[in-house]
């Protein structure tokens, strides 16, 4: 009887992908065979991939990406379905999920003239195509494939207290500490073209004497209230009670603000993202051989690369195309439970190593591509990167408030250290079937950690 339906992907690559699908189908009620997921109904025939293709499987799933598009293993099983499918007069047998931004002319020659369905605009949009699609086609589905099905099985593998360890661990934040936080802040009150305004303050870490010759001939400070940056609540004349909250508020807004100076007095470039922020990021030539060598938190000297580039497939035409990524970062003030700045990591593309692409969707689409194989410690070692760069040594980046004012802020960030560790779940998963990993590029090789892992 056919009513399997069977996911065909490049293993280790796509095994993300194929685990999210895989459970996304059980859960729907549909019997699926997965070699990342083995008896998750509770039946036996996983051992014998071909059988299940040509027995029981009623439509093969072919997660098609830039890997599995050449990659032997899959394209094997690919070629078992078409000889099915030829034979017993299967209509859409095969359904490709396309989850890289992969040109169709570029298509493996036996997924020709077959639809697929992008999951690389969105999994949970295609899902519900794919979803329609085998409901439309009358695939059966199995009681043995449930919601409860799939909580049982995740619950045996990744189960949280198996992989709890009395280990003590590390973990590294992306809070870079400020030293020292300034403890007062200035009100300044403004008396403009001999008129006194009402309500009309200035906020700054800055003295009144600090913008003597900068506030132009027709403004001047008539009244200046220092103002605790922790404490009671202040009550200022000419103004209403001004609490803790307010104040803190205009802490944070200032060290935003400082920050982003900080940035335009270096003349470094910025990208402007939502809500007004933005983002410091490399140019092709802004750092030597555009990587930059740092310390890790456990002392250890290695390097990152900053900016890179990548061959594309060109959509319009069969030619491939250079792109560069560039790597940034964006500050945000943190005040509790501790003074820093919360540093997020961005990447954005540009044609020529410095003119950063206009389209906000032709970004997103090539930072999935690029990105989905960097994990925690290659976005880690990227923000340590860039923050010694800023720091220019071994010193702290420094930050100025005012005109005798500074902060500084560590390059190296906070960790918290927890009593016991935890087994990545991820890990626990081992495919029945062990397929050969193609080599790494020369970029691939580049970016991989240096050293040990702290």
């Amino acid at each position: 009887m056919r009513d399997v339906v069977f996911l065909s992907h490049a293993n280790p690559e796509d095994n993300e992908f194929t685990l999210w699908l895989a459970l996304q189908l059980a859960n729907e009620g549909y019997r699926v065979w997965c070699d990342l997921t083995q008896l998750l109904g509770g039946e036996d025939f996983w051992h014998d991939a071909e059988k299940a293709i040509r027995e029981h499987t009623i439509k093969l799933i072919y997660v098609l990406s830039i890997t599995s598009n050449t990659k032997e293993g899959p394209l094997q099983e690919l070629q078992v379905a078409k000889n099915v499918a030829r034979v017993e007069h299967l209509g859409d047998f095969i359904i490709p999920a396309l989850i890289d931004p992969l040109p169709y002319n570029q298509f493996n020659i036996q997924l020709a003239r077959i639809n697929a369905i992008p999951f690389s605009d969105g999994w949970a949009k295609a899902l519900q195509t794919l979803l329609t699609k085998l409901t439309k086609d009358g695939v059966p589905r199995n009681s043995n494939f449930s919601p409860t099905a799939v909580a049982s099985w995740w619950r045996a593998r990744f189960s949280a207290e198996r992989g709890i360890l009395s280990v003590p661990e590390n973990y590294f934040t992306n809070w870079f500490p400020i030293q020292p936080l300034p403890c007062q802040l200035h009100l300044h009150q403004l008396k403009k073209s001999g008129i006194f305004q009402h309500n009309r303050f200035m906020v700054s870490f800055a003295r009144a004497e600090d913008f003597e010759g900068h506030l132009g001939s027709s403004v001047s400070i008539e009244d200046s209230y220092p103002v605790p940056v922790t404490g009671p609540d202040i009550e200022i004349p000419a103004l209403r009670s001004l609490d803790r909250r307010q104040t803190r508020d205009f802490v944070v807004r200032l060290l935003a603000m400082a920050w982003n100076r900080m940035i335009r007095e270096r003349r470094l470039p910025t990208y402007p993202l939502s809500d007004r922020a933005c983002c410091f990021y490399f140019t092709r030539g802004l750092a030597q051989n555009d990587s930059v060598s740092f310390t890790r938190a456990d002392g250890t000297r290695t390097f990152r690369k900053v900016v890179g580039q990548k061959g594309v497939s060109a959509v319009s035409h069969q030619a491939t195309i250079i792109r560069f990524w560039h790597f940034g970062i964006q500050a945000k003030p943190l005040l509790s439970p501790a003074a820093a700045y919360i540093i997020k990591p961005h990447v954005l593309f540009s044609n020529d190593g410095a003119q950063i692409w206009d389209s906000k969707r032709r970004l997103h689409r090539a930072r999935r591509s690029q990105c989905k194989n960097w994990w925690n410690p290659e976005w880690r070692d990227r923000i340590l990167a860039a923050m010694a760069w800023l720091a220019g040594g071994d010193g702290d980046i420094k930050v100025r408030l005012g005109r005798d004012l500074a902060i500084d802020v560590s390059p190296l960030p906070l960790t918290l250290t927890s009593p016991v560790s935890y087994k990545d779940p991820e890990k626990e998963v081992r495919p029945i079937f062990e397929r050969d990993i193609d080599e790494l590029e020369d970029e691939d090789l580049e970016q991989t950690p240096h050293g040990n892992e702290p």
